[in-house]
């Protein structure tokens, strides 16, 4: 995800990055207005760059999980009884918005984030002259991509992490492109990925009303006891907030969606297996907030911002 305010190039990025892989007559895409267009988009293209998000709807959100992983459409062919139309596959995808909304933690964890500085006037270019550039380096940008390929996959075979994040194989592969390529990424890949984390968490929680609700109420309790149906009656918004769970059983599945960020985020969520005379009893609590004294995470955050000034450079 391409990220920035206006004047920051992100369209012109998105498109240059794509076309160094995937040369298209129409690099740029709107939205998706369902999920039969999506699956035509991300089938017919190997990087799909969707221009100017400005919403992230929940179906969409799902899609996006689904096509960096392998996903699939199936459809019963026109004028047939039986006969299926099946796409399947697994795709890069580049989004470029100033803001999207609220952002589900699912989708936070696939993303790579990568925020762009505002151009000064007297470093701006035409796009006639950005394509000029672009076309040029084009070949030797692409052969030194494959050469940072070669190099991971070479040694991809012999990393071992001790500690898997959720995106195991991608986390791998960022290990394997620190150990076989220092000089590219000061050895820092793995880190910035894995340093990501508590601002897409501030994200997640910031955007969905439920989770700030739990995040206010540690703050005045502290801890708090009780059934989901208990928890519902005792954070519930004195207007008729837009996406509020109307059961406990949808607070459920909310809450259990927000639990990896929220705990980022110093709030601590026990949700035991076994059930009470009362219910299943949960505990929300104030626990250690990770973005405090987490040397690694304050370290991957600054190579960040010093490898995105670099990109900007």
């Amino acid at each position: 995800m391409i990220g920035g305010e206006h004047g920051t190039g992100k369209s012109s990025a998105a498109r240059i990055i794509s076309s160094i892989v995937d040369p298209s007559p129409a690099p740029l895409r709107s939205m998706p207005r369902d999920t039969e267009a999506w699956a035509i988009s991300a089938s017919g293209s190997w990087v799909v760059t969707i221009d100017n998000v400005s919403r992230i709807p929940v179906w969409w959100s799902d899609a996006l999980c689904k096509v960096v992983t392998g996903d699939g459409w199936i459809r019963r062919q026109l004028y047939t009884d039986s006969s299926l139309v099946v796409l399947s596959f697994k795709r890069a995808v580049i989004l470029t918005s100033i803001d999207t909304g609220a952002l589900r933690g699912d989708l936070g964890d696939r993303l790579l984030l990568v925020e762009l500085e505002p151009i000064p006037k007297s470093d701006r270019r035409t796009e006639a002259e950005l394509d000029v550039a672009a076309t040029s380096l084009r070949p030797k940008l692409f052969g030194a991509l494959l050469d940072v390929l070669a190099a991971t996959l070479l040694e991809l075979p012999n990393i071992v992490l001790k500690g898997l994040p959720r995106m195991a194989d991608f986390a791998q592969v960022l290990a394997a492109m620190d150990k076989a390529l220092p000089e590219v990424t000061s050895g820092q890949a793995l880190n910035l990925y894995l340093g990501q984390g508590e601002r897409i968490a501030e994200v997640v929680v910031e955007g969905d009303p439920v989770a700030e609700a739990l995040r206010t109420l540690v703050e005045t309790e502290n801890a708090w006891c009780g059934t989901f149906g208990e928890l519902l009656e005792r954070i519930k918004p004195i207007d008729n907030t837009k996406g509020w769970p109307r059961s406990a059983q949808m607070l459920s599945g909310r809450i259990k969606r927000l639990k990896p960020a929220l705990e980022i985020m110093g709030v601590t969520i026990d949700i035991p297996k076994t059930r009470s005379s009362r219910g299943r009893i949960i505990t929300v609590s104030a626990g250690c907030d990770a973005r405090a004294g987490d040397s690694n995470s304050g370290n991957a955050s600054l190579a960040s911002r010093e490898s995105l000034n670099g990109l900007a450079e």
